[in-house]
């Protein structure tokens, strides 16, 4: 009997990884796809429930098998399998998979130690620095920034004749909270309802547990899921590169606001017009990758992967970054416009004392000759 129960408690599933990097301006995918010797394929959400069959990324993110990891995770079966992701806007996700099987404490030892594993960071690092430099035809502006986001997912098939995610949940609530915090200690009681207040289900069986640190997915076919958590974390990664990019954009464009304009740039306007045309790329550079990042997924049709996508924006902030950098894109907007008024002021000031010039020459023109013809 208890040997029944103990086969019982025991969990099979596999854990995911996810670091995600920005590498530049956007990448060109086909181009790419050329570049890599590796096998690649586009990305496709799988609706193994009912959804229309139109929603699907935009612009399909490229898939990249990459060598598998050489290294040792203790806890894990078998060897991490390793892929790529490549999306448009600029943006990479690292996921090592690795399968699992054992009991919830062994899962929470398995979270500490994939959060607190530097090998594994510098390893990713290393794996998309060198894809990087290897498809750096494709990208613009090629930029391999520090940054990274990592996430962890947790997926767990839910077991036949025994419990069920909803089941899970309930017997096990601390347990499951220190998996997603990946706490080797017990938690408060506040912590653990925090941990466990976002989730989702779509089936009986079924459970979806979004917290910052990582995600539970208890699902026979969690693709799906997996791929909107990812490209969440994903999201998170730029909103924070591109809010720091505009920090720096409103520094440069307060900088050149600053200095004293050039007398060459005060009698030749044209001179004085790179400054404008440096904050018209940086704004239309902020809205474009803004854009991109946000229209990359659409859910309007499915309600389900909808709501696992609003939960862990929830989870992350994503409202807030959002808010952050429209206000910062909307004040190199009111800077942009305030310089073009000011240029086109200058060019109307000049123009005026041309107009001027021009008259008081077509006045001295006459009289100069007529004293000339009187001698």
């Amino acid at each position: 009997m208890r040997a029944a129960e103990g086969a019982e408690r025991r969990l099979r599933g596999s854990v995911h990884a996810l670091f995600a990097f920005d590498v530049g301006a956007a990448v060109d995918l086909a181009r790419a796809r050329e570049l890599v010797a590796t096998p690649s394929a586009s990305a496709r959400l799988l609706h193994r429930h009912r959804a229309p069959p139109y929603f699907q990324f935009t612009d399909p993110p490229l898939r990249l098998a990459a060598e598998p990891s050489q290294l040792a995770v203790p806890g894990t079966v078998g060897t991490p399998m390793v892929e790529v992701s490549l999306y448009d806007f600029g943006g990479v996700t690292l996921r090592y998979s690795m399968s699992f099987e054992g009991e919830l404490e062994d899962l929470v030892t398995l979270a500490c130690e994939l959060s607190d594993s530097e090998l594994l960071r510098t390893e990713a690092r290393q794996r998309i620095a060198a894809l990087a430099e290897q498809i750096g035809a494709a990208i613009d502006r090629p930029a391999f920034a520090a940054a990274f986001e990592d996430y962890l997912i947790f997926h767990l098939e839910p077991a036949a004749g025994g419990r069920s995610g909803p089941e899970l949940l309930r017997a096990a609530p601390q347990g499951l909270a220190r998996v997603l915090r990946a706490e080797r200690g017990p938690l408060s009681e506040a912590q653990v309802n925090d941990a466990l207040q976002l989730t989702a289900a779509y089936g009986p069986m079924d459970l979806v547990l979004v917290d910052w640190n990582g995600s539970l997915v208890v699902d026979t076919e969690p693709a799906d899921v997996v791929a909107v958590l990812e490209l969440a974390n994903l999201q998170l990664l730029e909103m924070r590169w591109l809010d720091t990019e505009l920090d720096r954009a409103l520094d440069t464009v307060y900088a050149l606001v600053s200095r004293p304009a050039s007398l060459g740039a005060r009698l030749l306007p044209s001179i004085g017009r790179e400054p404008l045309r440096q904050v018209a790329r940086m704004q239309v550079d902020g809205a474009l990758l803004f854009e991109r990042v946000h229209n990359t997924l659409k859910l309007l049709g499915d309600p389900y992967l909808a709501r696992v996508s609003r939960l862990a924006g929830q989870r992350f902030s994503l409202a807030e970054w959002n808010a952050a950098v429209l206000r910062k894109l909307d004040a190199l907007e009111s800077v942009y416009a305030k310089m073009h008024d000011h240029a086109a002021a200058v060019r109307m000031e000049l123009l005026e004392w041309v107009i001027v010039l021009l008259i008081g020459v077509s006045i001295l023109m006459p009289l100069l000759m007529g004293s000339g013809a009187g001698h």
